[in-house]
């Protein structure tokens, strides 16, 4: 089982411009708003492509592979921020779609938990002693690759040392939470996907495109942050 010791508020960079108390306030408040009754799939189908993807009649949820991936909030420049994964076209699911750093459970990991450490630590680098765990979304089935995610989110209290995978990870970005709320950000487009003509529901961050379950994660994340009075 990987090692998880809290670390409550400690370790702030003066540099990342956030003084204790207000970086207190907002790891309890998002705490609070994590331990409550989640936004749950309203919010996830907010940002859900439409039509979407389903699974084959018959298909047993058993079958499906378990995953997790980490939302990791940090503070930086004044407010704190989240970082994306673009997945190497190498990669056998999603090849150059950004993405939350994680992956599949593997056997070793306790828990799913663990799987969204172990996964951030390998693609991107960050010392998983330093990750507090705040909480968990609403799990989310992907069709297309038969995976079923449990998304967590989690915080590191400066801005982490990241280092990338280059198997598995093409590019990091990097970008303020707020950006989530900012109505600027979520369009809708029409796309023509494999087999059908869809509403895209996305994310426009940093010149790259985040629609799919990535976003249906971070539409609902919004929602906390907003119940949280995190702006």
């Amino acid at each position: 089982m990987l090692p998880q010791p809290p670390l409550g508020c400690q370790g702030l960079h003066q540099a990342d411009n956030i003084d204790g108390a207000a970086q207190q306030a907002n790891v309890k408040a998002l705490r609070a708003a994590l331990s409550g009754p989640l936004p749950g799939v309203s919010a996830q189908q907010h940002m859900a492509v439409s039509p979407r993807s389903t699974l084959a009649p018959g298909a047993a949820r058993a079958s499906l592979t378990p995953s997790a991936v980490l939302a990791l909030l940090y503070p930086h420049k004044g407010n704190l921020w989240l970082p994306l994964i673009e997945r190497s076209r190498g990669v056998a699911t999603h090849p150059g779609e950004m993405g939350l750093p994680g992956g599949h459970c593997e056997q070793g990991d306790a828990s799913l938990w663990d799987t969204a450490l172990r996964e951030t630590q390998e693609e991107i680098g960050v010392d998983i002693l330093g990750i507090e765990r705040l909480g968990a979304l609403t799990e989310l089935v992907i069709p297309v690759s038969r995976h079923v995610v449990q998304p967590f989110v989690g915080w590191f209290a400066r801005r982490p040392e990241f280092v990338l995978e280059p198997g598995e990870v093409d590019a990091l970005i990097e970008f303020p939470v707020r950006t989530l709320l900012d109505p600027d950000a979520r369009r809708v487009e029409e796309w023509q996907l494999p087999g059908r003509h869809a509403l895209v529901p996305c994310f426009r961050i940093d010149g790259r495109v985040v629609w799919g379950a990535t976003a249906m994660i971070l539409g609902e994340l919004a929602v906390v942050l907003r119940r949280a009075g995190i702006s």
